[in-house]
C-alpha cells in the first residue's frame, strides 16, 4: 500500500517524465522561470511563472506546473505565504497560492 507522500512523488515523476518523453521540455522552462523569480526575490504565483513562458508554450498536462511548484515546496525551497484570486478567466476567480523563497539567496537544487 502506498502512502500519500509516495503517491505524490510517483505522480510528480510520471508527469515530469511525460514532459521529457515527447519533444516538449516545458518543465525545464518552468524551472528556469521559477529560478528567475526566486533570484529576483519577492512573492509570486503560478500565473507569474506562466507569464514568463514563451508565447505558445504550454505544458503537456495541466498538472505539470503544479507538480514542479509542489516539488520546490516539498524540497523546502519555497513556502506558501498567501492566497490570491486568480486573474486568468479560465480559473473562474479561484484562489491560488502565493509563493516566496525560503532563503535570501535562492538557488535551485536540481
Amino acid at each position: 500500500m502506498s502512502t500519500g507522500k509516495q503517491l505524490r512523488d510517483r505522480g510528480f515523476a510520471e508527469v515530469t517524465a511525460a514532459d521529457r518523453a515527447v519533444h516538449r521540455n516545458v518543465g525545464e522552462r518552468i524551472k528556469a522561470a521559477i529560478d528567475q523569480l526566486l533570484a529576483e526575490g519577492g512573492e509570486w504565483t503560478a500565473e507569474d511563472v506562466r507569464a514568463r513562458l514563451p508565447e505558445g508554450v504550454e505544458p503537456h498536462s495541466p498538472n505539470l506546473l503544479g507538480a514542479i511548484i509542489g516539488n520546490y515546496a516539498s524540497r523546502g525551497l519555497i513556502r506558501r505565504v498567501d492566497l490570491r484570486t486568480s486573474r486568468r478567466p479560465s480559473r473562474h476567480a479561484a484562489e491560488i497560492k502565493v509563493w516566496a523563497g525560503t532563503r535570501g539567496d535562492e538557488e535551485r537544487v536540481a
